[in-house]
């Protein structure tokens, strides 16, 4: 799944770069009371940008969440195993009328 991800994030980031680059032409842009002029492929690529810091930020509790959680559970079950020790594996169950 983690390459799936990455595929169409590099896919995605490939598409960003092109548009930017045969869009080089000059925008004002209007931002509340800012008023600025700048290259439209830097606007792109600063948006693209922005968006994978988004998106980034918005994954970050997730993931700890989850890492948290992990961590818990193997605590667990180090107690469990050595409240209770797992005893050797036999060989394979006996079928009754096999013999």
């Amino acid at each position: 799944m983690k390459q799936a991800y990455f595929a169409t994030g590099l896919l995605f980031g490939l598409v960003i770069a092109i548009f930017a680059s045969q869009n080089t032409g000059e925008v004002e842009m209007h931002f509340l009371a800012w008023q600025m002029r700048g290259s439209l492929a830097l606007v792109v690529l600063a948006a693209g940008a922005v968006g994978v810091l988004l998106a980034l930020l918005f994954g970050v509790p997730e993931v700890l969440t989850a890492h948290w959680h992990m961590r818990r559970l193997r605590r667990r079950v180090e107690e469990l195993s050595r409240d209770r020790p797992v005893p050797p594996a036999s060989g394979p169950p006996e079928v009754p009328g096999s013999e």
